[in-house]
């Protein structure tokens, strides 16, 4: 922890430190503070009850059916960012994409696909839009076809454009291959490139004939 954030030893351990720590303990509770210290250090850097538990509080009113520690234990950067300026943003895009593409609330909302997908509610609402853009241009009716499993679906949204470029490469070239969108996007780089050799240079003009646009 000390290595990846040094300025946690500044202060004094015995009082600024171990303060902070009470008043996380009592605003969390329940909370696996070890874990969420050891993921992001940089919490020890903000104000424990003004602005770590304050934000904790605003996630749990955006996001009543959620379990906001474990989120927060998931993908600890959820503490250090606005929530009204970042992750309401966020949550309102990602509502959004579930809407247009006709997943009903009552199946799939967007308070389930953040509780497997927390990373999602600090990616920024245009990249969110394009990701979706993206995975239904190489899959389309992917989107609605993953309302009964939030977490595939928020695997395929928090993927890298590099990744859903795999589906459409599979889809084009393999379209027999018999892997679903989560699968090809989580599929280890060494095994995917073993499969489907073609990928890299595929790749390479798909960007290639993009930035020349």
């Amino acid at each position: 922890m000390v290595g990846r954030y040094p300025r946690v030893v500044c202060g004094d351990v015995s009082t600024s430190v171990s303060a902070k720590l009470q008043a996380l303990s009592a605003g969390l509770p329940g909370a696996d503070l070890k874990r969420l210290l050891e993921s992001n250090p940089q919490l020890l850097s903000l104000d424990a009850e003004a602005t770590v538990v304050r934000r904790a509080q605003l996630l749990a009113r955006l996001l009543p059916t959620c379990d906001i520690l474990r989120m927060c234990e998931v993908h600890p950067a959820l503490l250090t960012v606005s929530v009204e300026r970042t992750v309401a943003p966020a949550l309102a895009v990602l509502t959004n994409v579930l809407e247009l593409h006709g997943i009903p609330c009552g199946s799939i909302t967007p308070h389930l696909v953040a509780q497997a997908a927390p990373r999602l509610l600090t990616t920024a609402p245009a990249t969110l839009r394009a990701r979706a853009a993206q995975l239904e241009y190489h899959a389309p009716g992917s989107i609605a076809a993953m309302q009964g499993t939030p977490a595939g679906l928020g695997r395929l949204l928090c993927a890298s454009q590099r990744a859903l470029h795999r589906i459409g490469y599979v889809h084009a070239t393999a379209p027999d291959a018999g892997l679903g969108p989560v699968r090809i996007v989580t599929m280890p780089t060494a095994a995917f490139a073993t499969r489907f050799p073609g990928f890299e240079k595929w790749c390479q003009d798909i960007l290639s004939s993009t930035s020349s646009l």
